[in-house]
């Protein structure tokens, strides 16, 4: 069964860098070279149909214990809005008698509770492994784009969740308050993508954020600790006229940064990596 308990922080010991796919991107480039800013992605553009799509189970309701729970978070959901007494008291006796009435406000609520979460959460994926093929053609421009290297050992990266691959769809129960439940629908994803070995950085937007002690964004964008980023990788495909773009970006802002190019192996369905002196 999916649940909280199934997740993991990333262990920094044994993942000491994870990567980021990104397509070629001069000015977010120089923005991470400048300022240390990384561009969390919005959910609603995430490429899987089903990620960050909560399903809360309205079958529970069958239950009179789970029926009365969720009325009594409907109701101070209500209160929370400021709906008049009168109206709360004449809703909740009609509530609390017709179970059918609960069940569809609860499938409802899974109907729209993706567009909040794509208003209050912003997600930055991350992977242990700069040489998926699949990934640098889905993620990296078709192999003209970058990917790059942070190691884990920052309170930033350190933070990463490990994304569940299941054939199951969480179940949610809607009266929960709990932050673990809530952002779980954040990280499980179906079987078909296991092979990309997920993490990810969770934060909420400023100007929607809810919880404490989070990872806050800008506009998608972070600041991360100045020595997060390690390495860049360049795509087999990527033109020499950008990569010596980036060689002087490098030169002149972070000389202490690793570069190293995608080669194609000659014989092998493997890609191997070339350091490029700035």
């Amino acid at each position: 069964m999916v649940n909280w308990s199934t997740i993991d922080v990333i262990d920094v010991r044994k993942t000491p860098l994870v990567y980021h796919y990104q397509r070629w991107e001069m000015d977010w480039i120089d923005n991470l070279l400048s300022d240390q800013k990384i561009y969390f992605s919005q959910p609603g553009f995430l490429n899987d149909p089903w990620d960050c799509s909560p399903y809360y189970d309205s079958s529970c309701v069958d239950n009179e214990a789970d029926h009365q729970a969720h009325v009594d978070y409907f109701v101070g959901a209500a209160r929370r809005q400021g709906t008049s007494e009168q109206k709360i008291a004449a809703t909740e006796k009609i509530w609390r008698s017709d179970k059918e009435l609960v069940r569809r406000a609860i499938d409802a609520a899974s109907d729209q509770s993706f567009d909040a979460i794509s208003k209050q959460y912003r997600i930055y994926c991350l992977t242990p492994k700069p040489d998926c093929q699949l990934m640098w053609g889905h993620y990296a421009q078709a192999h003209k784009g970058i990917c790059l290297g942070f190691k884990t050992a920052n309170d930033v990266f350190c933070s990463a969740l490990k994304v569940i691959y299941s054939d199951e769809y969480p179940k949610l129960n809607f009266s929960s308050d709990s932050l673990s439940e809530n952002l779980l629908p954040l990280l499980v994803k179906s079987k078909p993508w296991e092979y990309e070995n997920e993490y990810r950085l969770i934060s909420e937007e400023n100007a929607h954020a809810q919880g404490q002690g989070t990872l806050r964004t800008d506009n998608g964008f972070f600041q991360v600790p100045p020595d997060a980023l390690q390495s860049i990788y360049v795509g087999i495909n990527t033109l020499d006229t950008e990569l010596d773009k980036l060689k002087a970006l490098l030169k002149k802002k972070a000389p202490h940064i690793v570069l190293k190019k995608a080669i194609k192996s000659r014989n092998k369905y493997q890609i191997v990596f070339k350091d490029i002196p700035l």
